[in-house]
């Protein structure tokens, strides 16, 4: 009888760990799909405002101004977008390793 409840008990931690596998799996690509999703939306929104803003300021003493900060932005957009992201869905990779 004990080695029965020993198989039984063994069966159900491997059971719960590759349950606990694939929940894992799940949330990552879930956090993944978000995030793409994410970055498409931001992407298509800064780049209708870089073409708004483009076609009015084309021409004008800010022209200068507009490139360099537009260089700026370029440079720190993938900091930005992820720690808007981040807030936005929360971090995610981290908690799943715990």
């Amino acid at each position: 009888m004990k080695a029965l409840n020993i198989a039984t008990f063994q069966k159900k931690s491997i059971n719960n760990r590759h349950s606990n596998t694939i929940e894992k799996a799940n949330k990552r690509a879930n956090w993944l799909l978000k995030r793409i999703v994410l970055h498409i939306i931001w992407g298509v929104i800064n780049l209708a405002a870089l073409i708004y803003f483009s076609t009015i300021i084309t021409g004008t003493p800010w022209e200068f101004f507009f490139l360099a900060f537009g260089i700026i932005y370029c440079t720190a957009y993938w900091i930005i977008a992820s720690k808007i992201f981040d807030k936005l869905i929360g971090d995610e990779i981290e908690n799943i390793s715990k």
